[in-house]
C-alpha cells in the first residue's frame, strides 16, 4: 500500500492525458465557483450548506495531515502538487470529490447522475494514484472521510435550526481556535475557508433579516449569473492589494467574498431593477 512504483512503467502519454483529465474535478477554485452559481441561480439553501460542507472538508483535511504528516510518495509525479498540501495523507482531491458528488447525487435522485458520480470520484482516486501524488491508503481514507462528512450531513442537516448569532459567535471561537493550531504552511490555504465560512455565515444572516427573492424567469436567472460572476471577479480585484497586505487582510477579503456571494450578489441584482428580468408580481427584494 505504501509503494507504487509499480506504476510507472505502466504510464503512457495517452494514459497520462486520460488521467490528468480528472484533476479538473478536484479544482477547489471551480468547484467554489460553480456552488457560487448553484447558490444564485438553483437552489440557495441546499447550495449554501454544501459550500459549507465543502469548506469544512478541506480544513479538516489539512487538519488531518498536519496531525498524521505522512510524506508524499517518492516517485515521479505528474501533477503539481500544491505546497500547502505538501502531505499526502488523506487525499484532499479524492475527500472533496467524494464530498461535492455524493452530496450533488443525493440531491438530483437520479440513477443516471449517481452513476456519473461514482464514475467521477472513482476516476479521481485511481488519477491520484497514476500521477504519483498519493497512495492507495491516501486515497481510500479521502473517500471514507468524505462519504462520512456526506453522511452526518444529510443526516443531520434538517435538525440544524440554530440561530445564525450562535453559529457565528461558534465559528468566531473555533475558527480562531483552528487558525491558532494550525501550522503556518497551511495557513495560506485555511485563511481562504475561515474566510469564505464566516463570510457565508454573516451573508446568510444577513438574508434572513433582509429576504430577497430569486428571479423566476429564464432571462432573470441568466442576467443574475452574469452580473454574478462579472462584479465578484471585479470585487476580488479591488479587493487584491488586501489579500497581499497581511494574513488578517487577506481574511478579511474573503469574508467580503462570503458575504457578498450569499447576500450582496441578490440584493445587488435587485437594486438593478431590470423589469425584463421579472416576471408580472415577482416580488423583489426587501
Amino acid at each position: 500500500m505504501n509503494d507504487i512504483s509499480w506504476i510507472v512503467p505502466y504510464r503512457t502519454e495517452a494514459l497520462t492525458a486520460f488521467f490528468s483529465f480528472f484533476r479538473v474535478f478536484a479544482n477547489e477554485p471551480l468547484i467554489v465557483l460553480s456552488l457560487f452559481l448553484g447558490y444564485w441561480v438553483i437552489q440557495r439553501q441546499f447550495f449554501r450548506d454544501l459550500l459549507i460542507l465543502v469548506s469544512v472538508s478541506v480544513l479538516l483535511n489539512m487538519a488531518l495531515k498536519a496531525g498524521f504528516q505522512i510524506p508524499r510518495p517518492g516517485v515521479p509525479q505528474l501533477s503539481e502538487v500544491n505546497p500547502a498540501t505538501l502531505y499526502s495523507f488523506p487525499s484532499g482531491g479524492v475527500q472533496i470529490v467524494t464530498v461535492l458528488w455524493l452530496s450533488l447525487a443525493a440531491f438530483v435522485m437520479r440513477f443516471s447522475f449517481s452513476c456519473v458520480a461514482i464514475a467521477v470520484i472513482l476516476g479521481t482516486a485511481c488519477s491520484r494514484i497514476y500521477l504519483g501524488v498519493h497512495y492507495p491508503f491516501d486515497v481510500i481514507g479521502g473517500f471514507v472521510v468524505g462519504a462520512l462528512l456526506v453522511a452526518l450531513f444529510w443526516r443531520y442537516r434538517a435538525h440544524l435550526s440554530f440561530s445564525y448569532p450562535v453559529l457565528l459567535a461558534g465559528y468566531m471561537l473555533l475558527g480562531g481556535l483552528y487558525f491558532w493550531l494550525t501550522p503556518s504552511y497551511l495557513n495560506s490555504l485555511s485563511i481562504v475557508y475561515l474566510g469564505i465560512l464566516g463570510g457565508v455565515g454573516l451573508g446568510s444572516y444577513l438574508m434572513e433579516s433582509f429576504p430577497c427573492d430569486r428571479p423566476k424567469s429564464f432571462v432573470g436567472v441568466l442576467l443574475l449569473a452574469v452580473w454574478g460572476l462579472g462584479s465578484l471577479v471585479a470585487l476580488n480585484y479591488w479587493l487584491m492589494p488586501l489579500k497581499t497586505y497581511s494574513s488578517w487582510g487577506a481574511y478579511a477579503s474573503y469574508l467580503i467574498i462570503g458575504v457578498y456571494v450569499i447576500s450582496g450578489v441578490p440584493h445587488s441584482f435587485g437594486l438593478l431593477s431590470l423589469p425584463f428580468t421579472k416576471k408580472p408580481q415577482e416580488s423583489p427584494c426587501g
